[in-house]
């Protein structure tokens, strides 16, 4: 599409344009090759003349052999009249005239305010576009964002068509985000479409609208129209998908489910938008749970009767297994009996635009963390949160704690049994007795007692209840008739050690040795 010129392109009429509104002529026959050829969309400007200097600018936007076809409203342009008389021989001329720089130089881009309605969007360009062509931009300044999915555009009175997404998804309400908005438009003749290549979209632009309704002691979750990129499916690809909401998406949580809350304290329910192989569906969970966008989810039905309890577990309402999901809000609040959704929520809010994922609070622990380990549960509560609750919490996989004070050992026990109690506490799997170990971090520590046969000088020979990948070092000690004294290790390995005691007195036998080693897991 666009403005043809030509070279020395000139003719006479042989068929003049009938009146002051004909829009053909015919020029002298095998003279029309002199002027350009037009291809749909194409236009040119020719200047009819008269002896007497009687001249008009006519658009041509079509033309066979030695046939020209005037556009509609394109007689008497660029200052001049439509003239009724125009008689065989009078000349025709390809010629430059103002309008056709006009349109030479629009052609390179122009911005126009747009005119219509938020979801009826026109514009009105100088020169006028007078035929859409595959691939034609435009550039309107919005005057309201579009509250629909099928906005249209209209340039120049010419026919509405609606407005997608680059590639031809339906747009979501506020894709057009309000007064202001420089629209980059790109028309498809194939599926007769104007393309949005610059819509407002994605995490950072925008914080998404979520909603939460209180009915029947039931909780209404609902996100509400907006676009989200999720992971890929598959974890070898890094390539995101895009997904469209058109409508309101919910999920619900039934009277009588509490997922895990505590009657009369605080809680805080994650929003999880999940990509079901495009279908974008949402979901719930407690916000102990650790949720990493980089990992694909399963989901369990909540299934409306009011079971959906644990804090460890993701609900929507139709199962789903290993599919993406992002966090899109939460909701704070404290219900008087948990599972009755009754008491109107503290706090919803979308996530994005800044807004921090309050779900990271349970994916790690810093040094200003503070929480109180008593009965059963998982709740991860840090000074930093809104409303700092007393927690419950169960034993922890693993945890690494720096900067604290007053930490509780568990009693019962003195000397090694409340020290090995204090490794424990701080880390790993233990066996206290006579023999033993205890794991800290990649610290194993090992001990026991052997007896030998010899006499005077005696070998005891230790196998180590678990093999060392590493062994740092290793003691002994013995005890006989009342004497004590070092037993040195004669040999050392990973898995075992043979250690040399002397009786303090001749002929004595069954010594008695205490070992202990150290090395790495």
């Amino acid at each position: 599409m666009g403005l043809k010129f030509g070279n020395f392109a000139s003719s006479k009429l042989v068929t003049p344009p009938s009146g002051t509104a004909g829009l053909s002529f015919v020029v002298t026959p095998g003279e029309g090759a002199l002027f350009p050829t037009l291809a749909a969309g194409d236009w040119c400007y020719c200047v009819l003349k008269t002896a007497s200097l009687v001249r008009e600018v006519v658009r041509v936007t079509a033309r066979s052999t030695d046939s020209f076809t005037i556009g509609t409203a394109g007689r008497g342009l660029d200052g001049s009249s439509a003239y009724a008389s125009w008689g065989v021989g009078d000349v025709v001329e390809l010629c430059l005239t103002n309008l056709a720089l006009l349109d030479a130089l629009a052609d390179s881009g122009r911005w126009v305010a747009a005119g219509g309605t938020a979801d009826a969007i026109t514009a009105n360009y100088t020169p006028d576009i007078y035929a859409l062509v595959d691939g034609q931009l435009c550039f309107v300044r919005a005057g309201a964002a579009n509250a629909t999915a099928t906005p249209t555009f209209a340039p120049d009175g010419l026919t509405a068509y609606t407005i997608t997404l680059d590639g031809g998804a339906a747009l979501s309400p506020g894709n057009i985000a309000g007064a202001g908005h420089e629209l980059i438009l790109r028309y498809n003749l194939a599926n007769t479409r104007w393309e949005l290549l610059n819509p407002k979209t994605k995490i950072g632009d925008t914080i998404f609208p979520v909603t939460a309704e209180l009915a029947a002691d039931a909780m209404t979750l609902t996100l509400k129209p907006c676009v989200l990129d999720f992971r890929s499916p598959t974890l070898t690809t890094g390539v995101p998908n895009t997904r469209n909401v058109t409508a309101d998406v919910a999920t619900v949580i039934s009277s009588g489910s509490t997922g895990g809350t505590t009657s009369a304290v605080a809680s805080k329910i994650m929003l999880l938008a999940i990509d079901n192989a495009g279908t974008v569906e949402l979901a719930w969970c407690n916000s102990s749970l650790v949720l990493d966008e980089t990992a694909l989810i399963s989901t369990t039905a909540e299934g409306g009767a009011g079971a959906a309890d644990s804090a460890a577990v993701i609900y929507s309402t139709t199962a789903r297994s290993n599919v993406p999901f992002r966090v899109v809000g939460y909701v704070n609040s404290t219900q008087t009996t948990a599972g009755t959704w009754a008491q109107t929520p503290a706090l919803v809010q979308g996530y994005g635009g800044g807004v921090m994922n309050a779900a990271t609070a349970t994916t790690a622990t810093t040094a200003t963390d503070t929480a109180s380990k008593t009965g059963t549960g998982s709740t991860y509560v840090t000074n930093t949160s809104p409303t700092l609750v007393t927690p419950a919490l169960g034993t922890p996989i693993s945890a690494n704690l720096s900067n604290c004070t007053g930490l509780p050992i568990a009693g019962g026990g003195t000397g090694e049994t409340t020290a090995l109690a204090a490794f424990a506490a701080l880390a790993g799997a233990q066996s206290i007795g006579t023999s033993g170990y205890a794991k800290i971090g990649e610290l194993l520590v090992q001990w026991g007692q052997a007896t030998s046969s010899g006499t005077a000088i005696g070998n005891t020979t230790v196998t180590f209840p678990i093999a060392f990948s590493a062994i740092y070092a290793a003691f002994g000690d013995r005890i006989s008739a009342g004497y004590g004294g070092q037993a040195a290790p004669a040999s050392l390995s990973t898995s075992g050690a043979t250690f040399t005691a002397s009786t303090g007195s001749s002929g004595e036998s069954g010594i008695l040795v205490y070992w202990l080693a150290i090395g790495k897991i």
